[in-house]
């Protein structure tokens, strides 16, 4: 299986692409940032790639929107996004936006790398993984109150009215 690591830091980015080798993964490239990665993307046709969701040069979603342009021209590309970062938003993004093979995952929470492994090659297949803390976040998220639920009807009704800056004047 063909795989393109990303990812700023040389020494995540090379000890990733050493273990990926030794369990069985050609990695036929690495980038630094994400044109990079889709400059390697069309050369290489990998069948996933694993990428940091924060690069250069603005450390925000340059994974995510590297991943987004890929999927455009290489629509089965496997779509794995690393991150420090539990970051409920980017994950609903994925959700919204990429329909299967895609995973993310914490960098810090990998820690068997035989499941990393099937993660990686289960995400090539198609299916979407996602760290079980952020599916926490995301249940929880769904559990919090919406002050705008607790409304009635009629309550709802006077705040469309105030919203097309209507007044009891």
């Amino acid at each position: 299986m063909r795989v393109i690591v990303a990812d700023d830091a040389v020494l995540f980015r090379e000890g990733m692409a050493r273990i990926l080798t030794e369990v069985g993964f050609e990695v036929t490239g690495q980038a630094r940032n994400g044109a990079e990665l889709v400059r390697q993307v069309r050369r290489d046709a990998p069948d996933v790639v694993i990428t940091d969701l924060r690069m250069p040069p603005n450390f925000a979603d340059e994974g995510i929107e590297a991943a987004a342009e890929i999927r455009s021209f290489a629509p089965t590309v496997g779509l794995m996004l690393l991150s420090q970062y539990v970051e409920v938003h980017h994950a609903l993004r994925l959700m919204d936006e990429f329909d299967g093979a895609v995973g993310y995952l914490l960098k810090d929470r990998v820690s068997d790398l035989s499941a990393f492994a099937v993660d990686v090659r289960r995400v090539a297949a198609g299916q979407v993984v996602m760290d079980q803390e952020l599916v926490s976040r995301l249940f929880s998220r769904r559990r919090e109150r919406d002050p705008l639920a607790e409304l009635t009807e009629r309550e709802r009704q006077v705040l469309a009215l105030m919203a097309q800056g209507l007044t009891n004047a």
